[in-house]
């Protein structure tokens, strides 16, 4: 069986030509968003321990400011606070 060569039509050289470009511009594309991803997943893991540390730095501030209610509340019984001149206002047991 004899090999027979023909040319192709410079229209559908063209058009395989350009496929084949633009199937590389997306292949690279998709490899672009790829990376990004994985960037933005290690972005999001880095933000989610922040947020955890802040979280429990949080809790242990306002346990420790119940702690130190509580204790007013038991010296001061039905007192009331004044930040800003930083003194409690409370009933005398007498």
């Amino acid at each position: 069986m004899a090999q027979l060569k023909e040319s192709l039509s410079t229209e559908v050289l063209d058009s395989i030509k350009s496929k084949r470009d633009e199937i590389s511009n997306l292949v690279m594309e998709l490899g672009q968003l790829t990376l990004k991803k994985r960037e933005l997943k290690n972005e999001v893991s880095r933000l989610e321990e922040i947020e955890s540390a802040i979280e429990n730095r949080f809790d242990e501030i306002n346990s420790e400011m119940t702690d130190i209610l509580k204790e007013l509340e038991a010296k001061y019984s039905k007192g009331e606070i004044d930040l800003n001149e930083g003194v409690v206002y409370y009933e005398s047991a007498d």
